[in-house]
């Protein structure tokens, strides 16, 4: 499973409990201009890191800010919050 954490997320409380492969932090230029001009995000931040997973092939995002991701086309990838990741991965 490659999951994209989002930064504010404390990753050690996952990482001590099941491997994840890890995605690099480069973006392709392409990817870092869709991200600038994508209007489905209200903040710059959160169109880099969906456009970071997307191109790493990512298929979970995991953020505290699960409405900055409304618009995200959800096909793509899952989008969780922390607890809903546990619930749903680790607590099965």
């Amino acid at each position: 499973m490659r999951l994209f954490i989002d930064t504010n997320i404390i990753v050690e409380y996952i990482e001590h409990r099941q491997q994840y492969d890890s995605v690099p932090i480069g973006i392709s230029r392409t990817d870092m201009l869709n991200a600038v001009f994508n209007h489905d995000f209200n903040d710059l931040e959160d169109s880099f890191q969906f456009q970071t997973a997307a191109q790493n092939r990512c298929g979970t995002i995991i953020t505290i800010n699960i409405d900055d991701y409304k618009n995200a086309d959800r096909s793509r990838m899952e989008i969780l919050t922390p607890s809903a990741f546990v619930e749903k991965y680790i607590n099965e």
